[in-house]
Formats: structure tokens, C-alpha cells, sequence
């Protein structure tokens, strides 16, 4: 007598046991849920299908013939239209239309977002930035902002991450720089782009004065302010950034570090202009 034998898990999740029996000689079937009688069918020697509800779901257990072997296997319909699959079908519909509409409005966010972006790179563009204003920084223990003059109207923005200029010098209180703007719209303006003014400029030479002064305690201050000096009238504010980075390693700045500031000083022109400030102390 064959015998087959499979757990079943419902809505419940109580585990339920079926059984089928089907004799060799006689052909009896006979079908158990938890040694209760569902089915009992005699002289079963074909193909046949048995269906009976465990809970709320259709079952259905399958007798296959083949050429030499039955082959029995269970299963649970979810194609056919009882009340439970008709719940469940409405459900992942519903579970389906949400998702459906969470995606779609990921990706209208999405296309939202690319096209503000676009808009604004457009408005960007289109902005002309021909004119140019002093600008000066305010920094204190209260609040950090800058100002500047347009069209005879004074526009002052706070900042709260202060810009490095050209990447190099901190900014500090009653810094000045020539900052562009566009004559259409006074307001806009390009932070990033703002150059030193002369006087800012003659700032940094006395800060790198005392910095050199400092790095180079051996000689004299006169002869730091010289070769501040030298090296700004020589090379501009290159020089500048080659003394402000004059203790930093090559790989960390590839254009102003201790190999640059050597080249400097080491110059032949650079050397010319030294000897008098020698010569004097």
C-alpha cells in the first residue's frame, strides 16, 4: 500500500497533517486530515483528482498514472474564485496600486528634482555677472556677514562657512575683495570668484611678514619683511602662497609647498634682490 503524507500551514498556522493511502491490489484510496476522513474512493487504478477545503483554501490532492508508477502530490488552488483567494486577490491588488503609486512618486520627485536643477542651470547661465564691487567681511562673535555696494543699494548676506580665497588665505575681519555680480540682478553674485583688492593685498604681505618672521626666528625681521616683499613684487601672489605654504609637503600641494617656496628663494632674481636687505642689517 502506498502511503504519502503532508503538512499543511494555514491562515491559522496550526500545522495540519494529510495523509492518502491507495492500495496496490485493490486500488482503495483513502484521505486523512489529522486521521480524520476526508476521502474514501474505491478501485482507484487512474488518474484522479480529489478537492476539499482545509480552513478557507481549496486543496486538492493528485493521483497521476504514468506507464509504470502512480505519482501523488499536493497542492493549494489559487486560481479559483473562493471567497478567501478573492480577499487575497483584492489585497495584493491594493499592495500592487500602493506600490505602484509610491514609485511613481519617487520618481515624479525625481524628475522634480532634475528639473528645478535644470531651471536653475539655465537661470544661471543666462545671468551675466559684468559687474564688480568691493566687498567686506564682518566677523565677530555674533554673526559672520558680508557686504557690499550696487546699483547705490547696500547688500549685506550672512555666511555661516566662510570661503577660503583662491583656496588659500582664511578670511578674517575687515577683509576686502572685488567681488563680481550681475548689473540685472544685483543681488546675485559669485562668492567663489572675488579677488583681493590692492589693500588686501599689502594685508597679506604684513601677515606673511610675521609668519616668515616666526618660521625664521634667526634672522632678522627686517630681512623677513624683505623677502616678503621681494618675492611679492617678483611673482605676485604666487609668492605669497608659496611663503604661506612653505612647511608643506609636495604631495599634499602640488603647486605652492616647501620644494616651490626653496625655488623661490634659491632664485637667482630672487637672491639679487636679497643682498641689499643682507648688506643693511
Amino acid at each position: 500500500m502506498g502511503q504519502f503524507t503532508w503538512q499543511y500551514l494555514g491562515i491559522q498556522d496550526q500545522p495540519k497533517t494529510i495523509t492518502l493511502f491507495h492500495g496496490d491490489t485493490t486500488g482503495h484510496v483513502l484521505i486523512t486530515l489529522n486521521s480524520k476522513v476526508l476521502v474514501i474512493d474505491f478501485n482507484v487504478r487512474d488518474t484522479k483528482n480529489y478537492s476539499f477545503f482545509i480552513e478557507e483554501e481549496l486543496c486538492e490532492v493528485k493521483i497521476e498514472k504514468s506507464a509504470e508508477h502512480f505519482h501523488y502530490s499536493f497542492v493549494i488552488d489559487k486560481n479559483v474564485q473562493t471567497p478567501l483567494n478573492k480577499r487575497i486577490k483584492k489585497r495584493e491588488k491594493k499592495h500592487l496600486i500602493q506600490t505602484a503609486l509610491f514609485f511613481g512618486v519617487i520618481i515624479l520627485m525625481c524628475f522634480g528634482i532634475a528639473f528645478a536643477a535644470k531651471q536653475f542651470k539655465k537661470q544661471q547661465k543666462g545671468v551675466v555677472y559684468d559687474g564688480k564691487s568691493k566687498v567686506v567681511f564682518s566677523l565677530n562673535e555674533e554673526d559672520n556677514f558680508y557686504t557690499y555696494t550696487a546699483a547705490d543699494l547696500i547688500y549685506k548676506f550672512e555666511v555661516e562657512e566662510l570661503p577660503r580665497v583662491l583656496e588659500t588665505f582664511p578670511i578674517r575681519d575687515g577683509d576686502e575683495f572685488m567681488l563680481p555680480y550681475s548689473t540685472d540682478y544685483p543681488s546675485k553674485h559669485l562668492l567663489q570668484k572675488m579677488q583681493p583688492t590692492a589693500a588686501q593685498e599689502k594685508k597679506y604681505v604684513r601677515r606673511l611678514t610675521k609668519k616668515q618672521s616666526k618660521l625664521h626666528p634667526q634672522q632678522s625681521e627686517r630681512l623677513s619683511a624683505c623677502q616678503v616683499k621681494i618675492g611679492y613684487e617678483l611673482f605676485g601672489l604666487d609668492a605669497l602662497f608659496d611663503f604661506y605654504f612653505q612647511e608643506i609637503d609636495p604631495e599634499k600641494n602640488h603647486k605652492h609647498n616647501s620644494d616651490s617656496y626653496k625655488r623661490m628663494v634659491r632664485g637667482v632674481s630672487f637672491q639679487r634682490k636679497t643682498e641689499d636687505c643682507v648688506i643693511g642689517d
